[in-house]
């Protein structure tokens, strides 16, 4: 992924690319979210590649771990 975004950068420091193609680039990298992007990339990467055992295993945590998180987040917004 890093060869690709230098080799973009490289289009655009020699000017080799049109204008309407740096802008939708500048979008893309910064006001869309690309970092948003490459997280929910890694994390669903990440979870398909476990073995689907373990997973079958951990629902029961998993499932605490997040109704925990929404029942913090819940009694936080009640109390602001």
């Amino acid at each position: 992924m890093g060869e690709f975004i230098t080799f973009l950068a490289w289009f655009v420091y020699f000017n080799f690319c049109p204008e309407s193609m740096v802008s939708i680039l500048s979008d893309f990298f910064s006001g869309i979210g690309f970092n948003d992007f490459i997280v929910a990339g890694l994390v669903v990467g990440s979870l398909l590649g476990m073995d689907w055992n373990v997973l079958i295993h951990a629902r029961v945590r998993f499932f605490l771990l997040i109704l925990g998180a929404v029942l913090v987040s819940l009694l936080g917004a009640a109390l602001s």
